[in-house]
Formats: structure tokens, sequence, C-alpha cells
């Protein structure tokens, strides 16, 4: 024994060790301040938690316990669900909104004529100014407030939602 685990330590500590290794290991820890230290703080730690009082529980304890990590698994599923039912709902919303405009440009589009680079350049151009004329300064803090209002409507419903579980549970 050349050097002293914390587990053969503890072990000495407990009294758990044969005589010939109780010499080595006195031995050891005499001639090392760093054993010393670390020996200290193990039976600092065992007279700890030999006087630790035991604390009386319910019968039902464990069951409560388990419960309540159930209720919590349970939980969270069902905040993902929501969370992803919101954000799918904005990305269908993002997508329909590029789909209408990507058909309307398309349908306006007619390529037989000799000029398609034109009407390509005419349609971008109408395009761009439509997304500006939504996003301007007016606009954009109208958008921003209905945006913001969804979202205070969605974290209500989650909240609520989040509060009634808790009341399902007890």
């Amino acid at each position: 024994m050349k050097e002293l685990s914390d587990d053969i330590l503890n072990k000495y500590i407990d009294g758990e060790l044969s005589r010939d290794e109780v010499k080595e290991a006195e031995g050891i820890i005499m001639n090392s301040k760093e054993v010393i230290i670390r020996l200290n703080a193990l039976r600092e730690a065992d007279r700890s938690l030999r006087n630790l009082s035991i604390i009386e529980t319910r019968s039902n304890f464990t069951s409560i316990i388990m419960k309540r990590i159930e209720h919590s698994i349970r939980s969270r599923k069902e905040q993902k669900k929501f969370i992803i039912t919101v954000v799918s709902v904005f990305i269908i919303l993002c997508i329909g909104i590029v789909g209408i405009a990507g058909f309307t440009m398309m349908k306006n589009f007619n390529p037989g004529t000799s000029t398609v680079v034109k009407d390509s350049i005419k349609y971008m151009v109408s395009a761009s100014e439509l997304i500006s004329n939504i996003i301007n300064s007016m606009n954009i803090s109208i958008v921003g407030a209905i945006f913001s209002l969804g979202v205070i409507i969605s974290a209500w419903f989650f909240f609520d939602y989040s509060k009634e579980l808790r009341k399902a549970e007890k």
C-alpha cells in the first residue's frame, strides 16, 4: 500500500482494516501532510454523517415523490407539444404567405413573350415594393403589435394549461 485512497482511509476510520494494513496505513499517514488533511476531512464528514438524525416520513412518501416526478415529466411533454404547435402554426403561416406571393407572381408571369427578363425584373420590383410598403415605420409597429399580442395570448394559454395540470395532480 504505497498510496492511500479515500476508500482505504474510510475503512481505516471505520476500523475495517487488518492489523498489518493499519500499521502500514499509519506509517503513510504520519509521513504525509496531504494524507493527514484528507484523513481529517473524512473524519469530519464521518462525524457529521453519524450525528444526523433520521427523518421520519409518511408511509406513502415514495409514491408521492414518484407522482411528482411523473407529473413533471408529463408537464414537460405537454409544454413541448404546445411550443411545437405554436411554432408549427407560425411556420405554416409564413409558408402560406410566401406561397401566395409566389403564386401571384407566377400567375402574372408570361414566359411566351420576348420580354421575359424585363417581366421578371418588373415582378421582382413590384414584390420588393409590396414588401417595402408592408415593412414601413408605421406598418412594422402594427405587425410587431399583432405578433406581440399573439405571443402574449400563447403564453397565457401555456401558463393557464400548466396551472390546470398542477391542479389536476393535487
